[in-house]
């Protein structure tokens, strides 16, 4: 219900929900987890930091949990809290692929591309990548400049089935933000014949020096 709640847009009666049902002792760890989700889209970051400490005390602690706040410090900028929470999360075996992609991204927003990738290599080794790991890193890669390293990624997230309309949207604002227009034809035309370019994609491409047509895109799928 809660969940439900603030996925309609209504975060404030979420977290009113959610504290009624710890008041009254009727919760668990992903009760815990969506009021920290509704404390942040309020901006409630301290209360959505006590929230996190008092399931810790509870032993509510889950993977949802970790992966919401540790993804909050990343855009918050704060890489210190957000590399002991993923250290917490390892330790306490709660940490999963979601939550290693939060930190890859915190470090590409960063522009800490070595730690991005070691961050992924760590998820490699563990075997947690997915999607969303390729698609983390192929938008910092591109981001940086890094085109040659970012196609290579896209490449071997292709290879493993691991390219979603993210990730091509990733690689196809790396070659605008450099003006390499035939590469992004390519790869748009490609995901034109597989029947996923989006509305997100039309719009990166909205300078490029050939029409793209607005028929031939389809809705965003949902991230994995």
């Amino acid at each position: 219900m809660a969940t439900t709640l603030r996925q309609a847009g209504w975060p404030h009666m979420a977290c009113v929900l959610l504290k009624w049902a710890i008041d009254h002792e009727v919760v668990d760890a992903y009760v815990m987890a969506d009021l920290v989700k509704g404390q942040l889209v309020l901006g409630d970051f301290e209360g959505a930091e006590r929230t996190f400490r008092l399931a810790r005390q509870w032993c509510l602690l889950s993977e949802p949990i970790y992966t919401t706040l540790l993804n909050a410090y990343g855009k918050a900028g704060d890489l210190r809290k957000a590399e002991r929470l993923l250290e917490e999360a390892t330790a306490r075996g709660l940490a999963g692929r979601f939550t290693y992609t939060a930190l890859i991204d915190a470090y590409g927003r960063s522009g800490d591309i070595r730690a991005a990738c070691d961050v992924f290599e760590v998820a490699r080794r563990r075997g947690l990548l997915h999607c969303g790991s390729y698609t983390a890193l192929v938008n910092a890669l591109g981001k940086r400049g890094r085109l040659s390293d970012a196609e290579r990624l896209f490449q071997e997230a292709r290879s493993l089935g691991f390219v979603n309309q993210r990730t091509i949207t990733a690689l196809l604002a790396g070659y605008a933000r450099a003006q390499e227009w035939e590469p992004a034809r390519v790869v748009f035309n490609e995901a034109c014949a597989a029947g996923i370019a989006d509305s997100h994609m039309l719009r990166i491409l909205a300078r490029a020096p050939w029409p793209v047509h607005p028929d031939r895109i389809a809705r965003r799928r949902t991230e994995d």
